[in-house]
């Protein structure tokens, strides 16, 4: 069974845009033995895909994560993405891969001005 994934989506959105977080399973298991001496229950990780979005905690927690990460990944400036992105874009077909590098070209103008 460690070859679950948990997609965290939000009721309220359907569709591929709202899938917020995906964690494989045998992630979320090594972090619960590391930090809680112990692996959890099938019951327990059905809980924690509800409790994502119900616990208000949980959920700022989640919107700061993603705030703190996007801040991060936006900065051009302090940043070196050139290894990453090359690596991302090698897997990418021809036709992707050029409408990426046009997006980022894009993005790159647009802070400069």
């Amino acid at each position: 069974m460690n070859k679950r994934t948990f997609r965290f989506i939000k009721a309220d959105k359907l569709g591929p845009e709202a899938i917020v977080l995906a964690l494989e399973e045998e992630y979320l298991q090594s972090f619960a033995e590391a930090n809680f001496g112990r692996r959890l229950s099938d019951i327990e990780l059905h809980r924690f895909s509800n409790e994502v979005w119900d616990n208000k905690d949980a959920s700022q927690a989640l919107n700061d994560l993603m705030r703190a990460v996007i801040e991060v990944i936006a900065d051009e400036k302090d940043s070196d993405w050139s290894k990453t992105d090359k690596l991302f874009l090698e897997r990418l077909n021809p036709e992707d891969k050029t409408e990426c590098l046009k997006e980022r070209s894009e993005l790159k103008s647009r802070k400069q001005k």
